[in-house]
């Protein structure tokens, strides 16, 4: 179940930095609006993009983390 929940994460981390940098290219890569000093805060483009990247390397940790081990060839108790 752990690891439905990391390939999730990656398809969410992945779907949001797509759509973030589909929708900076809509606004032709510009950067204004993207933290006025004055005025409201609009959502940017380039937040979604800083998010999608921000979910991504928590499930990948957890992933490798339990991914299994490679046997050592070296290793007497694993010669057949």
């Amino acid at each position: 179940m752990k690891t439905i929940g990391c390939h999730l994460g990656v398809i969410v981390g992945m779907a949001l930095t797509t759509w973030g940098i589909l929708a900076w290219s809509e606004v032709h890569y510009g950067v204004s609006h993207l933290w006025p000093l004055s005025g409201s805060l609009r959502p940017h483009p380039v937040h979604l993009l800083a998010l999608g990247l921000a979910c991504l390397p928590p499930p990948f940790l957890v992933l490798l983390r339990h991914a299994p081990a490679q046997p050592d060839a070296n290793d007497p108790a694993n010669v057949q």
